[in-house]
């Protein structure tokens, strides 16, 4: 279990780099970063800084603190002691410039480092692996080369190496202590002031621990990390964060994934510029949605076509306040409530809307009778579709089990792809036709979700 994390941050000059506050997705870079650990349920993180900038560094982080809580500041390199001790798990250090994907994290889990030993971060390099440990320079860095599952790889890269360091090193709490107590005069006096977490006592340390095999690779795709080392850095990671809000959980349709998603990334970068808060998006989408509600009510053919041309705006809104709430960690509790069951009543009253619509357009009583059966099933359906307490407690970063056909056509059937059908209904008239097949539909699809069920298919 990974309790305790440390961020590097090296480098040389009188001020710690500007790029450090600059703002990635609407949040400072590294309040981020500690933020993005505190979501992985590390609650001790200590920041190792050269000590020329830890004055600093301390205002800054001081005026983030109702955000990331407090922070223990130490200098390169601390003493045995800081972290790792009584309090046991492992370690994850991690230079401040390298931002990651939530899935690696999620994927420590399975790489943990074996006893009294590390777990190395790798990116793939250009080229092949040669040659091993050999004699070095002083002052230079050893070639480590490490036989690991998949087969061997080099670390640090170099020229002749083929895979690379990433910054991420997840320490046993007995090899973080064994490195804390490590001799580290071989790296003279730019001690703390270098501009890589890779100095040449880490390097040594690592070595010793290949020798002792105890070292574990942890190999990454290129698209899982990206660096921000200055300021010009800052608008590319905020794009590279953007462009991981791909994956949709169970339940969400096929023009969700491929449209809805899609017009959310695209718009995200504003979203984020500005103060809307997710639940202020949330209650923008639920009043775009009452709007919707009136025009279908009205039951003129301009009304509902204007009300259905509304319904797509409902569904690229309703992706941006959840991605805005995971990129800015303003997820709440409120917040998933009010996404989830919001939905779900502005759904219903949607339908109702387009029941008296369809009254007021013909005069038939038949439509607003139709309206109990609706509401019985699709409240039966919002029943039976809640998610289960062990679908609610999975890790995020989890997989997905693979759903066979009938769980992804009923998947698609409810899902909101369904307001695509009451836009194309408005358009060539047929509304009325739409509200009784939803008065029928909603309950056959509660009863096929009762015998599902019934024979243990949850």
């Amino acid at each position: 279990m990974i309790r305790q994390a440390v961020i590097i941050i090296s480098g040389a000059g009188p001020e710690p780099p500007s790029h450090l506050f600059g703002l990635v997705a609407g949040v400072p870079f590294l309040p981020r970063q500690v933020l993005g650990l505190k979501r992985l349920g590390i609650t001790e993180i200590l920041i190792l800084t050269p000590p020329q900038w830890q004055a600093s560094l301390a205002r800054e982080l001081a005026a983030y603190r109702q955000l990331t809580g407090t922070l223990q500041l130490g200098v390169l390199w601390p003493e045995p002691g800081p972290l790792g001790g009584e309090a046991g798990g492992c370690i994850l250090m991690m230079e401040v410039q390298t931002l990651a994907a939530s899935e690696v994290f999620a994927e420590l889990t399975a790489k943990l480092p074996p006893a009294g030993g590390v777990t190395l971060g790798l990116l793939p390099g250009p080229v092949p692996v040669s040659s091993d440990i050999g004699p070095r320079q002083p002052g230079s860095r050893p070639t480590i080369q490490l036989q690991g599952d998949e087969g061997p790889f080099r670390w640090p890269a170099a020229a002749s190496g083929s895979w690379q360091a990433t910054g991420l090193v997840l320490f046993s709490a007995a090899a973080w202590q064994e490195w804390l107590a490590w001799p580290k005069a071989a790296a003279g006096p730019s001690q703390g002031q270098t501009d890589s977490l890779l100095l040449t006592p880490t390097d040594d340390f690592l070595a010793a621990k290949v020798g002792a095999s105890r070292v574990r690779e942890w190999r990454l795709e290129p698209s899982q990390v990206t660096t921000v080392a200055r300021d010009e850095d800052l608008e590319a990671a905020t794009t590279w964060l953007i462009a991981q809000e791909v994956a949709s959980p169970v339940g969400e349709g096929i023009l969700e994934r491929a449209w809805n998603r899609r017009a959310a990334r695209y718009l995200l970068p504003w979203f984020l510029q500005w103060p809307l808060t997710p639940n202020q998006i949330t209650l923008l989408s639920f009043l775009v949605g009452l709007l919707a509600v009136w025009g279908f009510a009205h039951g003129s053919y301009g009304a509902s076509v204007g009300a259905a041309l509304l319904l797509p705006v409902i569904l690229v809104l309703d992706c941006l306040d959840g991605a805005v709430a995971r990129l800015r960690f303003q997820e709440s509790r409120l917040g998933a409530v009010l996404d989830l069951q919001g939905d779900s009543v502005l759904n219903l009253l949607l339908f109702w809307g387009m029941v008296i619509g369809c009254y007021r357009a013909t005069g038939q009583l038949f439509f607003l009778g139709l309206g109990l059966p609706l509401s019985v099933g699709y409240v039966a359906c919002w029943w039976l579709t809640q998610p289960s307490p062990q679908a609610s407690s999975r890790n995020p970063g989890q997989p997905q089990p693979p759903l066979g056909f009938v769980d992804r056509l009923l998947n698609e059937a409810v899902s909101r792809d369904f307001f695509y059908i009451i836009l194309v209904m408005a358009l060539i008239r047929r509304l009325p036709w739409l509200v009784v097949a939803l008065a029928v539909g909603t309950n056959i699809f509660a009863l096929l979700y009762c015998w599902r069920y019934a024979h243990g298919q949850d």
